[in-house]
């Protein structure tokens, strides 16, 4: 008996997975970001917007983590993940060094 064939698709969930588990982290970590540095309001330890910064995280991280299995394979879904947080992490390395 031989082994069962898989599907290029089949295999490259594990790619998918893990660029939506470390892309779509950075994603959300930066979009958050981005949030309680650009937001109104105070930003604080025990404020609002610290609050919503962190359900934000987890609000953009999973749909992002579910939509890598969108992608038509694994290294499309890591070169569009990957522009994706160069877009946003391009604001925070700029005005990290305007300060």
């Amino acid at each position: 008996m031989s082994a069962p064939s898989y599907s290029r698709s089949a295999l490259d969930w594990w790619g998918r997975g893990a660029a939506g588990l470390f892309l779509g982290g950075l994603l959300a970590l930066g979009l958050s970001g981005l949030f309680a540095r650009f937001g109104s309001g105070e930003i604080g330890v025990a404020t609002a917007r610290a609050a919503a910064s962190i359900w934000l995280f987890v609000a953009t991280w999973l749909p992002v983590f579910a939509l890598s299995f969108r992608a038509r394979s694994a290294e499309r879904a890591w070169v569009l993940l990957g522009a994706f947080n160069l877009l946003v992490w391009a604001p925070h390395f700029l005005n990290a060094s305007g300060r």
